[in-house]
């Protein structure tokens, strides 16, 4: 199951208040170390240890994440404009012209400003092999998939499919079914390796916020973006979940909620409007989590309008984790 979730830069990865903050503040001594990769299973290797080694290559590190994130949000309406032409058309044979609704589907967005800045992350050290190679495969994907949305857009908005007879339509299927598959294939593998090593990088980033402050707002927050992430891709990855994976991965994202609400109790104006998200997206999650138990793991069982909510809630909390304003230290 594919959902419209946003992936968090500055809430998870750092942001100039979050994370520079905290490396300009640092007095010294070592990084905390990443967990240790998977490399040699097939797995993504964790981050290199030259990528955290000290502050400035802890920001280094940030600041390419951010770049490969924002491009990944951008892109989004890409998968999303798939998933429109693929409500109302048959991928293997394309449209026929006996199709009830034609639907079309959804011009991609303008990345060229969120392109430029990958190519800069991509030529700036530290060197990230495994996510560097994902990322330059996912823009190169989109670059062949891109251009012919934008022209199959016009056609269908225009309505030149009604005076051709589906013609141009036809042959605009054969780019979009080749190129939207792999364009979705390179976006999966990017997903996968960015998973393991993003949430290397959090963990690295919480710790160093910990250092410096303690478990203030800032650690509250990231806290919970890093546990609720986790916990979503175990739902969202599906179609079969690993339940007792799951009970794991929810239960420490419901111990960070707890310690964010306590916290927000003992600071009321620390965390602004951000606290009520979470609270909001646990409850939803459970839901699901028990419909999970009772179907062995089944997602397609388990949800149903749940899902659109649990989409809405954690975009809600990556929005508002990402706004300065949102989260004062008492």
């Amino acid at each position: 199951m594919r959902a419209m979730i946003l992936l968090c830069s500055a809430c998870l990865v750092g942001s100039a208040m979050a994370v520079s903050g905290a490396l300009a503040g640092s007095t010294g001594g070592a990084i905390p170390a990443a967990p240790d990769g998977a490399a040699g299973n097939g797995q993504p290797a964790a981050i290199p240890a030259e990528a955290t080694a000290d502050p400035a290559a802890l920001e280094a590190t940030t600041a390419k994440f951010n770049s490969y994130v924002a491009y990944m949000n951008r892109t989004l309406r890409a998968v999303d404009s798939l998933a429109r032409y693929r409500s109302w058309v048959n991928m293997r044979t394309g449209p026929t012209g006996r199709e009830r609704y034609v639907y079309g589907l959804y011009a991609p967005y303008d990345v060229t400003d969120e392109r430029a800045e990958v190519e800069k992350a991509l030529a700036a050290p530290p060197s990230l092999p495994d996510l560097d190679a994902a990322m330059q495969a996912y823009v190169a994907s989109n670059d062949r998939l891109a251009p012919t949305l934008v022209k199959a857009d016009g056609y269908y908005s225009r309505g030149d499919y009604k005076l051709d007879h589906l013609a141009e339509g036809r042959e605009l299927h054969r780019s979009i079914a080749a190129d939207g598959d792999a364009f979705l294939a390179a976006r999966g593998t990017l997903e996968g390796v960015m998973r393991v090593q993003k949430l290397a990088l959090d963990q690295i980033r919480l710790a160093t916020i910990e250092k410096k402050d303690g478990r203030r707002a800032r650690w509250h927050v990231a806290n919970v973006m890093m546990r609720g992430k986790v916990a979503l891709d175990a739902i969202t990855m599906g179609p079969t979940v690993d339940v007792a994976a799951l009970d794991g991965d929810m239960l420490r994202f419901g111990e960070a909620v707890k310690g964010l609400d306590e916290y927000g109790a003992a600071h009321p104006r620390a965390l602004g409007g951000f606290s009520s998200f979470p609270d909001d997206l646990l409850s939803h999650m459970r839901e699901v989590q028990e419909r999970l138990k009772r179907t062995g793991g089944n997602l397609a069982r388990a949800v149903g309008l749940d899902m659109t909510f649990i989409q809405s809630d954690w975009n809600a909390m990556v929005t508002g984790a990402e706004l300065p304003v949102a989260i004062q230290e008492p």
